[in-house]
């Protein structure tokens, strides 16, 4: 059962356990079961005198989930919702819907090329919710399949190697202190232009061979 008092939420549990949360009000629009169950898990349960009382969810617990890397995917989540929602997905859509005017060809390079070094900077979560729709609209007001934009996006964020922030085995890679940015930069550029002319050619050979589902030939 669930009392509201003023700010406060109240988690009649069982007796003689209550718990209380201290919360705000935006936080009753999120109350739900799935909500409960949580917080059942995370409070004292059980009477002292048949059960051991003690939380159900240990600190210890809590401090070995990877924080950052859940951040990590919710800031991409948000991002992408953000250049939905604001309508920006189709303003860049419009201004990158000249490229369609170029050699099919011309599109997968400027595209594989600007996704990953974009990923550089960002991270290719976050790079892959901001693009995909750019990239979707982008498609359909040119008139063609939005696979033959997208396509490329999606396999270039895995080719950027020159910083840590870029992607999870970057970081991994630094974390050792075995490779110093300098390295990283300078390695990392030349293998770059390398997973670009690779994506250019995996782009061009599913295209030639109709490889694409939903490209419409």
């Amino acid at each position: 059962q669930v009392v509201e008092q003023d700010e406060t939420f109240t988690l009649r549990l069982s007796n003689p356990v209550n718990a209380t949360l201290g919360t705000t009000e935006a936080v009753g629009s999120i109350m739900n079961d799935d909500v409960l169950v949580v917080a059942d898990s995370c409070v004292h349960t059980g009477s002292g005198n048949d059960y051991p009382v003690g939380p159900g969810l240990a600190y210890a617990s809590i401090s070995e989930v990877p924080w950052g890397m859940l951040l990590l995917f919710g800031g991409g989540f948000a991002i992408g919702g953000a250049f939905q929602d604001s309508e920006l997905s189709s303003y860049f859509g419009g201004l990158m819907a000249r490229w369609v005017d170029l050699p099919f060809a011309g599109i997968v390079l400027s595209i594989s090329l600007a996704t990953t070094f974009l990923t550089e900077v960002t991270s290719n979560t976050a790079s892959m919710h901001v693009l995909m729709p750019i990239l979707r609209e982008a498609a359909q007001q040119g008139g063609i399949a939005p696979i033959h934009m997208m396509l490329p996006a999606v396999l270039s964020v895995s080719c950027a190697f020159m910083l840590p922030v870029a992607t999870a085995p970057n970081a991994i890679v630094f974390g050792t202190g075995k490779v110093s940015i300098r390295s990283m930069i300078r390695c990392g550029f030349v293998l770059n232009l390398v997973g670009v002319l690779v994506v250019l050619l995996v782009t061009l050979m599913t295209h030639a061979l109709d490889w694409m589902p939903g490209a419409g030939g």
